[in-house]
């Protein structure tokens, strides 16, 4: 299989060059016209030429100047930059002549992530089921201030395969990832600068892919399995996905990344490993690109896995573990995580058709922790200290935003269970940001847990509408050992401690 995705990789990218066969300047493909360049950064600026050619780099008043190496290869770095929606043209001056018209400056993002994070605007237009309230129409689908880039499918290779840059017209938003693009409308809206998404998404698949190789031999986690040649991580050949449509765009200037995926990992049994692998992933990706810049996530959504017929069937409870294993990943600096419990309707859709609060909630860490916008509630509701009285628990929260509130008759999805650790049922009451809970089945309280079930369509948010993250009162925990330094890709890696 593997081999016959590299020969349609290869098609593929026969069919579409950067510049005529007879040039002699060659540049990444990320690199191109409508293209939107990082503000207030550095911003990178690569390709071939002739080795030993000068090259020049003009741009928005700037000149930087580089010389292609033995290899040909040659870069410049523009200086920081203000943003813009004036469009610029960029000039490449080296064996012959390069234009790149109609250049923004503002901000770029990452999109990444398997079939949830693929999920196309054409696909949503196309359902008609009742819970499909997203937003399809308005000026977010013609807006050339917002710019974006799909990277097709390939499995390695030198450089991405794609169309280009585009502004968001109805023709390139129908095939872009809906969580990208709602995301990028939401960041667009609210800080009035233009925005560029590169979306990098392929449906089913693991985290092992979309990894650099590299990251896996700097974690002593996984030891063991990366003095193998060929490196296998659970039987999966780590980096094919990074290399052919991550990679080939570093050092191209970004903001920072948005990934939702998980599902594949969570269907072979990986556990606590799948924390350690996020944390490979996102260190890599931030070596790679020599700085630390934000990565948000996204929580994955309730489903019946237990209910499939196959061999990737799971109990009940093993989602929750899952989600508690994504929640511990926070602790890596500059992360953060996105609930949605709540926006599920359909168990036995693994592609909750909701896509546009996803994207709205992703834009809301951004907009509060990168941006620095005050008065935005970003965090979910968090379990955050119990009190035992008696026959009764109460639970406090942070993150309320004020208060907790319950779309219903009353919070669902709450248990609890005394010393043997045999849950029940909890009846809840709301006061404030705090919970008490009881069940007659529970004369002494020990322990809570909260939508500790794959089934767990929740109805208990703070006031700002954001879901209350499940928990239990006894979690496993992770953490990283060490945190490197900005671009050191130093990583030490533990499991889950009690």
């Amino acid at each position: 299989m593997k081999h016959i995705l590299l020969l349609i990789s290869c098609l593929l990218a026969s069919v579409w060059t950067t510049f005529p066969t007879h040039a002699k300047i060659l540049l990444p493909r990320v690199l191109g016209d409508n293209m939107v360049l990082q503000q207030k950064q550095p911003v990178p600026v690569w390709g071939q030429d002739i080795p030993g050619t000068r090259v020049v780099v003009h741009f928005a008043g700037q000149k930087a100047f580089g010389i292609a190496n033995s290899q040909g290869k040659w870069k410049v770095s523009l200086r920081p930059m203000k943003a813009s929606a004036t469009p610029e043209t960029m000039t490449i001056i080296g064996t012959d002549t390069c234009t790149l018209n109609n250049i923004l400056v503002g901000e770029v993002w990452l999109c990444s992530g398997q079939s949830n994070m693929d999920w196309m605007i054409s696909q949503l237009k196309a359902d008609k089921s009742p819970e499909n309230d997203n937003p399809l129409g308005g000026p977010g689908e013609n807006d050339p201030l917002l710019r974006l880039f799909k990277v097709e499918k390939r499995i390695e290779g030198s450089d991405v395969v794609t169309n280009g840059w585009h502004p968001a017209t109805p023709e390139q938003v129908l095939p872009f990832s809906a969580v990208a693009f709602y995301f990028g409308r939401e960041l667009r809206d609210a800080l009035n600068v233009p925005i560029g998404l590169i979306h990098s998404s392929w449906g089913g698949s693991r985290i092992e892919p979309w990894t650099d190789p590299a990251a896996y031999r700097s974690a002593p986690a996984f030891a063991k399995e990366a003095a193998l040649r060929p490196m296998v991580i659970d039987g999966m050949e780590p980096g094919i996905n990074f290399q052919g449509m991550i990679q080939p765009m570093i050092p191209f200037a970004i903001k920072g990344a948005i990934w939702y995926q998980g599902e594949s990992n969570l269907m072979i049994h990986d556990g606590w490993r799948y924390a350690d692998k996020m944390q490979v992933l996102i260190e890599g990706w931030r070596k790679k690109w020599g700085y630390d810049f934000p990565f948000y996530y996204v929580q994955l959504a309730p489903y019946l896995y237990s209910a499939r017929k196959d061999a990737l069937k799971h109990p009940a409870d093993y989602l929750p573990l899952y989600w508690e294993i994504q929640q511990a990943v926070q602790a890596i600096p500059n992360t953060g995580m996105v609930f949605i419990t709540d926006l599920v309707n359909d168990l036995s859709n693994i592609h909750p058709i909701r896509k546009h609060p996803v994207g709205k909630r992703l834009s809301l860490w951004a907009l509060a922790k990168t941006y620095g916008i005050k008065g935005i509630e970003y965090r979910s509701p968090e379990f955050k200290a119990m009190r035992t009285r008696g026959s009764t628990v109460e639970v406090e929260f942070a993150h309320t935003a004020g208060g907790l509130v319950c779309s219903g008759e009353e919070p669902l999805w709450f248990s609890i269970a005394g010393e043997d650790g045999v849950f029940f049922p909890a009846k809840a009451t709301l006061n404030g940001d705090k919970v008490t809970l009881s069940s007659p089945e529970v004369p002494a309280p020990k322990q809570v847990r909260y939508a500790w079930d794959e089934k767990a369509c929740t109805n208990l948010s703070g006031k700002t509408g954001l879901p209350v993250a499940p928990f239990r009162s006894k979690p496993e925990r992770w953490k990283p050992r060490h945190q490197p330094t900005s671009g050191s890709g130093q990583m030490v890696l533990i499991g889950p401690v009690q």
